[in-house]
């Protein structure tokens, strides 16, 4: 992540591991959607791996429930169709 960003994120889980493997990959997906918003994306291969993880948001978003930003203090809700790449990126 870039380090002009002093701020951490977590995803809460339900009681019990049983999401450990989709949890993991959501902050992976995650990382990576707000690490590319830093990048060079004249470069195909960044290109590529940007849409394609954006392409893994779009089909997690529906089953996010909130994300709270903390570093400025802002929560994205589904229930009022927050959640979305450019939410996400806008008030990183």
């Amino acid at each position: 992540m870039n380090k002009d960003y002093d701020c951490e994120y977590s995803i809460v889980q339900k009681d019990g591991d049983i999401n450990l493997g989709i949890i993991d990959y959501l902050n992976f997906v995650i990382y990576k959607i707000l690490d590319g918003v830093n990048k060079d994306l004249l470069e195909k291969e960044s290109v590529n791996k940007q849409v394609r993880m954006r392409q893994n948001f779009e089909i997690f978003a529906p089953k996010i429930a909130m994300i709270d930003i903390q570093n400025t203090k802002t929560y994205l809700s589904r229930y009022n169709d927050d959640i979305t790449i450019e939410n996400l990126i806008k008030n990183w």
